[in-house]
């Protein structure tokens, strides 16, 4: 039996910041990482970015914001889209009951508590004046 390759298509802002591009090795490494079984992936950028994909595309990811009724139309055969920007609500009344749009949404919740918690201890036991006091070569003991 064979199976057939999962069809993704790519679509970049080239107006977006440029972490947000999604170039084909990275890619391939991070679906590489997830397991991913096998795909053919395509690459567009809009404004024309739909247009670029292949006609069996199943998987649209994204950063920029993409109209998915119009891709809907293009992709007979599109089941998801994933987008990495917030705002996609402003999609959901024109969202193809068939296709579903998820998001990046709380993806770094984890790291932003780390740092929320470490700046409050920082703050806390005075390390920037710890800082500046050794970039003077001051030694000022301070007991809190």
């Amino acid at each position: 039996m064979t199976i057939e390759p999962l069809r993704i298509h790519v679509v970049n802002d080239p107006g977006g910041h440029p972490d947000l591009y999604i170039r084909p090795d990275t890619l391939a490494t991070g679906l590489e990482r997830g397991g991913a079984p096998a795909y053919e992936a395509t690459f567009g950028v809009l404004p024309a970015a739909i247009e670029t994909a292949h006609d069996e595309t199943r998987v649209i990811f994204t950063s920029a914001k993409v109209h998915i009724g119009n891709a809907a139309e293009r992709l007979p055969r599109l089941q998801w889209v994933q987008t990495v920007s917030a705002g996609v609500e402003a999609f959901l009344p024109t969202l193809p009951t068939n296709i579903t749009l998820t998001n990046a949404s709380g993806v770094h919740s984890e790291k932003g508590a780390e740092f929320i918690l470490t700046a409050a201890l920082m703050l806390n036991y005075r390390i920037p004046a710890f800082v500046e006091d050794r970039q003077a070569r001051r030694w000022q003991p301070e007991f809190v």
